[in-house]
């Protein structure tokens, strides 16, 4: 990982919100590749955050 990447559940949540108002634009904007990535990166970042709260 690097060092600036998002390591608690709300830093994760937080980005994975990003990713998915990105990918909501990107989508608005006719650019279905940039909104299948962002949406596939909220969904990881989620997952990462879900992964996170169990291990509490």
């Amino acid at each position: 990982m690097a060092k600036n990447d998002p390591t608690t559940e709300q830093e994760l949540r937080e980005k994975a919100a990003h990713h998915a108002e990105q990918a909501y634009t990107a989508r608005q904007a006719g650019d279905r590749f940039l909104a299948d990535a962002n949406h596939t990166e909220a969904i990881r970042l989620n997952n990462k955050a879900r992964e996170a709260r169990r291990n509490k």
